[in-house]
């Protein structure tokens, strides 16, 4: 075995590169993933700082039902208070009365709404086609009116959107 100046054995580098020295950093990095999910502290540094924060803790922001799992859908629609949500419009729509008639529009991006119904009334853009309108007040000085739910981000085809509850 090699030895060093003063006649001691060193390590070779079998015993330094094997299969134990490449497996430790992964159980370091799962055992501090884990203790970052659970909410307590960890002392792996820099290296796990980057595996944590994209895995999420179920409880967070990309947790277990984030987008791309199975279960609940990513709610769309985010609670501002005072009986108000906020929804992305990915497209300006037009707005209309709850019995029909045109009102106005609303601006695409972030806006506030109620509540969401379903009308009986279909809205097609594309391949997104819906029944269900979202109650909120339009950007022509409208309240009440409805929009489409085609029109906000992160429903499906002929569902309400996640997060916006029924009126």
């Amino acid at each position: 075995e090699p030895t060093d100046g003063d006649g001691k054995k060193t390590p070779s580098a079998k015993e330094t590169s094997g299969d134990d020295g490449g497996s430790k950093p992964t159980s370091r990095a799962s055992a501090s993933a884990t203790a970052n999910s659970s909410g307590g502290g960890t002392s792996g540094g820099d290296g796990s700082s980057g595996g944590s924060g994209s895995g999420g803790s179920g409880t967070g922001e990309g947790g277990t039902t984030g987008d791309g799992g199975a279960g609940t859908p990513t709610p769309a629609c985010t609670a501002i208070g005072g009986g108000k949500y906020n929804c992305t419009l990915w497209k300006t729509a037009t707005s209309y009365t709850a019995s029909g008639a045109q009102a106005g529009v609303l601006n695409a991006g972030t806006n506030y709404f109620y509540c969401q119904s379903n009308l009986g009334r279909r809205e097609t853009s594309g391949q997104w086609t819906n029944v269900w309108w979202a109650k909120t007040d339009d950007d022509s000085g409208n309240t009440g009116v409805y929009v489409s739910d085609v029109y906000v981000k992160g429903g499906n085809n002929d569902e309400p959107v996640p997060g916006l509850p029924v009126c």
